[in-house]
């Protein structure tokens, strides 16, 4: 215990020293978004719209080759998660080839990349279990863990409602129960759910969560909604789906109960809501994410594009990003970000939040080590 609280309070140290000398480390966890296109029509998001805007959307994605040369940069080479969106990643005819690459990369220059984690709204059961046990053969002894992260927003017809697709929660059955049954042959993969908390579903979280803890559903993400310009596209859903304010007491009566003790997303939404504060975010010090056209952005949820990898090096739009990283954790989405995903990576380079709540909660075991926080600390 010790020696964990004491790595983090000298990556906390580390981190405001870097901030105030302008002076990023190499990004720890990465996001590329494989694909635009998406087989749901979800009310809280608008990415499906992509494939109507633009005709030929699969023919600008980025290609296995490019994606290959972003690996392949030194800038990478202290990545320890490589995070795999989309869109709907499984669509991808190459989707286990890029999985390949990944791995061919990993002996060359990603030597510390520890996770890959896939998210997918479960619809193309037979595909994504096909293409899942190929990735687990591929990685088998590499020393990445596999991590598939399945679209809930909630159980039965409130399911298909939101994401407006006939048999969608069906059919996120079947591939919930394949990937738990591939789960009893790879010790190195890991499945869980992502639910997006809207007006729609925020009754039914309870009902949520006991269908995860019964299906033996390793972790769960439960985090509001967020509207955004760029990413989700869904700024004009704002006022019909925001559960703030009308529904934040029943979101925080939620996070209050027994069972999210240690769940050190529950802790920080709660001290958002409740005292407007949340910790620094890291991201353009150790995150940053690429959309499905190569466009540079320093999270998921900003509009600030800082580059393109088809125009640039990735290591020239890192070093470049002086004046958007300097505006991290002070622009109006920063302070009142809710994302599950940055917070994952800011905890353990921000370090001081982190310990406090590992000393608070003394939950080492079911917290640090459980959730492969402990990656980034060796």
């Amino acid at each position: 215990m010790k020696s964990v609280i004491l790595k983090l309070i000298l990556n906390g140290i580390r981190f405001r020293i870097r901030k105030f000398l302008k002076k990023p480390l190499f990004p720890w966890a990465l996001t590329v978004a494989v694909t635009g296109r998406c087989n749901s029509r979800c009310v809280m998001c608008n990415i499906w719209r992509l494939s109507q805007q633009i005709p030929n959307l699969k023919e600008i994605e980025l290609k296995k080759d490019e994606i290959k040369r972003l690996l392949s940069n030194p800038l990478l080479s202290s990545l320890v998660e490589l995070d795999i969106t989309g869109g709907e990643p499984f669509l991808r005819d190459d989707l286990v080839e890029l999985v390949e690459v990944v791995k061919e990369v990993k002996e060359k220059n990603l030597k510390r990349l520890k996770t890959i984690a896939i998210a997918t709204n479960g619809f193309l059961t037979q595909k994504i279990l096909r293409d899942v046990k190929s990735i687990l053969e591929i990685l088998k002894g590499s020393g990445i863990d596999l991590v598939m992260v399945c679209s809930l927003d909630g159980v039965g017809k409130l399911h298909e409602k939101i994401r407006r697709r006939r048999g969608a929660f069906e059919r996120l059955l079947s591939t919930l129960d394949g990937l738990l049954e591939l789960k009893s042959s790879y010790e190195d993969f890991w499945v869980g759910t992502k639910t997006t908390v809207s007006r729609l579903n925020i009754q039914g979280l309870e009902e949520i969560k006991t269908f995860g803890k019964q299906k033996g559903i390793f972790f769960q993400i439960i985090s509001p909604v967020i509207f955004t310009p760029v990413r989700y596209r869904n700024l004009e859903r704002q006022n019909e789906l925001d559960p703030f304010p009308e529904f934040e007491k029943l979101l925080l009566d939620f996070y209050r109960k027994e069972n999210f003790f240690y769940d050190y997303y529950a802790f920080f939404i709660i001290k958002l809501l409740k005292e407007g504060r949340r910790p620094p975010c890291t991201a353009m010090f150790n995150y940053l994410y690429i959309d499905y056209d190569g466009s540079c952005y320093p999270c998921p949820l900003l509009e600030n594009k800082i580059g393109n990898i088809r125009n640039s090096s990735i290591e020239q739009i890192w070093r470049n990003a002086t004046k958007i990283r300097e505006k991290i954790s002070k622009l109006p989405l920063c302070t009142s970000c809710t994302e599950p995903g940055l917070l994952r990576f800011t905890l353990p380079l921000e370090g001081f939040w982190f310990a406090r709540f590992l000393i608070k909660r003394r939950c080492l075991q079911k917290t640090f080590y459980s959730n492969g926080f402990h990656k980034y600390l060796t």
